[in-house]
């Protein structure tokens, strides 16, 4: 049966390639030099290991592998340490690391649930934990929602910043599939016209436009309360009743698709 890797360790590349065949000639030669280390029956560290010694046909046995001892948040950290050590990875790299180490759900009382209810690291922790600033965190964390796997990819290979995915994760799909096959020339000039253009204003919230026609309401009611009966001109009262009556109307519209969040949230501005 072949070991998953424990949701910690994922954030963390692995070696591909010839440093990997390397690797795998090494264990072929020479056998595993250092235990594969592992966390609630998965693998924590030593994810390339495995694979190379399975590349290799190399017979691991239960000597091959140790159990870490600690908790989850030991784990965390003995898993941070031990890759940020091992290797150099670029400030971009870490924070998206860092992005994807606080959406890993945390763990319930039972080890091998998952509990969606709350990360079990915060943006802030990950940020100190990779040495990165909480900013370029959040923008890992937004590319990473709302990019396609291209990006991730281009990020994790060093051919793209965190900063450039993180526009580039504004376009529809397509778009961002087209400019990524395009190339670099075409990031770079994709992201600088994002960069450069001017967002389109939000529409106004359903508590701006009710507070509108409110305020145009009030003014139509204190004019017709304080006019004076025998010198007001009948058509300024015909005027005053058609702009309530229209007033009305647009409050009804309202109402109309008026949900309990808007409700919550006049109420909580008024």
């Amino acid at each position: 049966m072949r070991l998953k890797s424990h949701p910690i360790a994922g954030p963390f590349p692995i070696l591909t390639g010839a440093e990997l065949r390397e690797l795998a000639a090494d264990i072929a030669a020479n056998g595993l030099r250092e235990p594969i280390v592992l966390f609630q029956g998965a693998i924590l560290d030593g994810r390339t290991r495995y694979r190379a010694a399975n590349d290799a046909r190399y017979n691991l046995s239960a000597d091959d592998f140790v159990d870490f001892p600690g908790t989850w948040e030991e784990a965390m950290a003995y898993c941070i340490s031990r890759n940020l050590r091992r290797r150099h990875l670029s400030e971009s790299l870490r924070a998206d690391i860092a992005a994807a180490l606080s959406r890993i759900p945390r763990p319930v009382e039972e080890p091998a649930q998952i509990s969606a209810a709350r990360p079990a690291m915060s943006q802030r922790q990950a940020a100190e934990a990779m040495n990165v600033s909480r900013r370029s965190v959040q923008a890992a964390v937004r590319y990473q929602e709302h990019g396609i796997p291209e990006l991730a990819e281009a990020v994790r290979a060093g051919a793209m910043s965190v900063a450039a995915a993180e526009k580039l994760s504004t376009l529809p799909a397509e778009e961002q599939r087209s400019v990524v096959s395009a190339g670099p020339a075409e990031v770079k000039k994709t992201v600088r016209q994002i960069r450069t253009s001017k967002p389109k204003p939000a529409p106004p919230s359903f508590v701006d436009r009710f507070g509108v026609v409110a305020t145009e309401l009030r003014s139509l009611l204190d004019e017709a309360v304080t006019a004076d009966a025998d010198t007001v001109d009948r058509g300024a009262l015909r005027d005053v009743a058609a702009a309530l009556r229209n007033a009305a109307d647009r409050l009804d519209a309202l109402a109309t698709g008026v949900t309990d969040d808007d409700l919550h949230r006049l109420i909580a501005d008024a």
